[in-house]
Order: C-alpha cells, then sequence, then structure tokens
C-alpha cells in the first residue's frame, strides 16, 4: 500500500442515498446490451471464469436472475421454484441458505444441472426476468430477507445485487469471447457497492463482530457518494462523513474497486492505474476491509 497526494475536497455535497428508481435505470440498460453480447459468442464452449465456460456463465446468470426475482417480493417459495437443485434449501428467517458456503455448493450444483446452454434461449430468459424485476411495482416496506440468512435489503438492495452480476460476468463472458464490446459504468459500479456490497458487508459482519479487526475508513467513490466505513467490537456501519479522525483515506474508481471484490482485479493494478488512491496514518488497513469482503 502506497501513500499519494490527497486530491481536492469535493464543495458540493454529498449525494442522497441510492433509490430504487437509480438501480431500475441501470439494470434496463446494462440488460438491454446483453443479448447483443451473447449473440456476438463465437464459441459458447470457449473457457471463462474458474471452471466455466461461457455458457456455465450466462446460465448461472439466468438462474440468479431467476431466484432474485420473486426474493424481491419476499417470495421464497418462488424463488425456490425458479431454479433447479433446491433440496434442502430454504431457512425459517425467509431465505435461500444458512451460509455463503451453501450458495456456493448450490451454485456449483445448479448450473450443472441445467440441460440448456443455448444462448439464445437464456438471453430470453434474461431478458423475461429482468422485465419482470424492473416492471414490477416494488412496496418499499421495510427490509426482506435476501439469499443469505440474516441479511436483509429493500428493492435497490436485490437490485444492486442483479446489477453486479450482470456487469461482471458480462464482462467475463465478453473477455472470453476474444475481447467483445462491454462496459462496466461508473455509475452503475457505485450503485453495486453502495447499495449491495457494502451493506452485505455491515450486516455480516455486525452479526458476527468478532470478524476482522477494527478499522475507520473515509471512502470517496469517485464522482459519487462519500461515506465512512466504521468496524468496531460492534459490528460495522456505513456513516456519513464527519470530521472525525480515521484511519485511511480511500478514493476510487467504482467499476474497479467492484472488480477487485469480485477478483478479477489486484490492489497493485489499480494502484498503477491511478484507479485507488490511498492515504492517511493507517493506509494499511484497506486490506482489513478486503478481507471481510464476501467471495462472490
Amino acid at each position: 500500500m502506497t501513500y499519494a497526494r490527497r486530491p481536492a475536497p469535493r464543495t458540493e455535497p454529498d449525494a442522497e442515498p441510492p433509490s430504487w428508481s437509480a438501480v431500475r435505470d441501470e439494470l434496463r440498460d446494462v440488460v438491454a446490451r446483453l443479448p447483443a453480447l451473447l449473440a456476438a459468442v463465437p464459441d459458447p464452449h470457449a473457457p471463462a471464469v474458474g471452471v466455466w465456460d461461457i455458457a456455465d456463465t450466462a446460465v448461472h446468470l439466468s438462474q440468479t436472475w431467476a431466484a432474485v426475482t420473486p426474493l424481491a417480493r419476499g417470495d421464497l417459495a418462488g424463488a425456490l421454484r425458479a431454479v433447479p437443485a433446491t433440496d434442502g434449501l430454504g431457512t425459517p428467517s425467509g431465505a435461500v441458505f444458512p451460509d455463503m458456503a451453501a450458495l456456493s455448493r448450490w451454485t456449483e450444483r445448479a448450473v450443472a444441472a441445467e440441460p440448456d446452454r443455448d444462448l439464445a434461449h437464456v438471453s430470453e430468459e434474461i431478458t423475461r426476468h429482468a422485465r419482470a424485476f424492473t416492471d414490477h411495482r416494488h412496496a418499499d416496506d421495510g427490509p426482506r430477507p435476501w439469499a443469505i440468512d440474516g441479511i436483509r435489503g429493500r428493492p435497490a438492495f436485490f437490485g444492486g445485487h442483479i446489477l453486479g452480476e450482470t456487469l461482471v460476468h458480462g464482462d467475463d463472458i465478453a473477455r472470453a469471447a476474444g475481447g467483445l464490446p462491454w462496459s462496466i459504468p461508473p455509475r452503475a459500479a457505485a450503485l453495486v457497492l453502495r447499495c449491495f456490497m457494502l451493506n452485505v458487508v455491515s450486516q455480516a459482519v455486525t452479526a458476527h463482530p468478532q470478524t476482522g479487526r477494527s478499522f475507520s475508513i473515509d471512502l470517496q467513490l469517485a464522482g459519487e457518494d462519500r461515506f465512512h466505513l466504521v468496524k468496531d467490537d460492534d459490528g460495522m456501519r456505513i456513516d456519513p462523513p464527519s470530521r472525525r479522525r480515521v484511519d485511511v483515506h480511500l478514493r476510487a474508481d467504482p467499476a474497479g474497486l467492484l472488480a477487485l471484490i469480485w477478483n478479477r482485479r489486484t490492489v497493485g493494478s489499480l494502484l498503477a492505474r491511478g484507479q485507488l488512491l490511498v492515504w492517511g496514518r493507517r493506509p494499511w488497513k484497506v486490506r482489513d476491509l478486503l478481507a471481510i469482503a464476501p467471495d462472490v
């Protein structure tokens, strides 16, 4: 971790917390780009992510859309009906999986169990689920259970989840297909981080406050919100910026930080490209934040 010269402070007020409508608009944009990407893939069997090829990755994305769409409405039964390999799933709280390890195991089984690998059919399924998700008038009547037991969210949270899946796996497919056109807009990446990723970390750590080391981080997503991430004995919270003395200041390109959390980029590569600026009295504390990020 290296120090960087401090950039000039922002003079405009910090943005309001992202709304469902903001996430919905980004979802509609990214889903509109997906059919052209899948139609341009020359070889669906080209290696993509880990043991998955391009077709596997697209199937996983379709299954995620199928599950998240009813789950966002609080319909656990609908989420379980939507995808294969559901034996033993469902928790008393209304979530699908007891923990992240169970989600990982199910993901592998569900993709392997899907017989349809035709990318045109997969594309149609994603578009159908996406239309149902974005056209639904989601009632923001409080948090509802997410996929993992103990983690809850409002409509923007679920939208942030599936937006991140679509952006990152779209990029995986584009790269595996030889560099097809695909972009991760900074605004969309920032919504994924703010609405979904940081909330997952905060809730998971607060449920198990002994997880990880303490830190206070002043985080600014380039061109977006600024806030303080505080991990202490009570867990982790996301606070408005204040005059408190923090361990480290972090300025990050949203798309770069999203790729880092998804293990598509390294800290070194972001620093080298100027997509990550770190300074303060304890710059190594950034690693403490990354250490508790979920392995997605």
